[in-house]
């Protein structure tokens, strides 16, 4: 009797433990809370999943008299358009054997994109801290001139003239991000929201991307 009841007690402690390492992303999506997305309630939701699950294009009417559709779904990670101006994208990443935690980046165009990101656990508690993306993670803090410096690069056949030139032209300074599908790499890139078409040919001969890959504990460039 005594065993039995310590076979339970065991079983009690590692049930959170056992739960949060077999969340999928289908169950944070779920389980995630409908302020976060307040015209995309759990029950439309869930016709994302059934549609996906059914093998058809998974396109929501949402409450704002939109459509939302679930563009990808892996175990580990979603893409959400929810609307023309804005998408959502959500990953699970494993922070050890038995603990992850989500990443969600909302992107937003109008019409330049520009995306914020924000960390929470499984149980949708926002986590803080930028996990190796304190400095572009969400730019409010971020200092304009070192931002760009960071996402721009002379080639070497350009005057130095023509590459500050090109510079003024990335005005202003908006980043946006998104995840490779296969694997929890995240690219930043600059929007270029100003620029005739001409000049903005001329100003993706500077730009340069920023990769990161999730090493269990934090994103590291890669």
């Amino acid at each position: 009797m005594f065993l039995k009841r310590l076979n339970i007690i065991v079983l009690l402690v590692c049930a959170p433990i056992l739960v949060g390492a077999q969340i999928s992303l289908r169950d944070a999506w779920l389980s995630m809370p409908d302020g976060m997305i307040p015209y995309l309630n759990k029950n439309l939701r869930l016709e994302h999943l059934d549609f996906v699950d059914m093998g058809v294009k998974s396109e929501v009417n949402h409450q704002l008299n939109g459509v939302s559709v679930m563009d990808t779904l892996t175990a580990d990670y979603t893409h959400v358009t929810l609307s023309n101006s804005s998408s959502l994208e959500l990953r699970l990443l494993p922070v050890n054997d038995s603990t992850k935690i989500i990443c969600m980046v909302k992107t937003f165009k109008a019409p330049a994109e520009e995306s914020e990101i924000h960390f929470y656990d499984v149980k949708w508690n926002q986590l803080a801290g930028g996990y190796g993306l304190e400095q572009i993670k969400n730019q409010d803090n971020t200092d304009v001139d070192v931002l760009l410096s960071n996402f721009i690069q002379k080639p070497d056949t350009m005057t130095s003239e023509r590459f500050e030139e090109l510079s003024k032209l990335i005005e202003p300074v908006m980043v946006y991000a998104s995840f490779d599908v296969a694997e929890p790499i995240l690219t930043f890139k600059l929007s270029i929201p100003l620029a005739t078409p001409d000049d903005r040919e001329q100003v993706n001969s500077i730009l340069r991307p920023r990769r990161f890959k999730w090493d269990g504990g934090q994103f590291r460039e890669i």
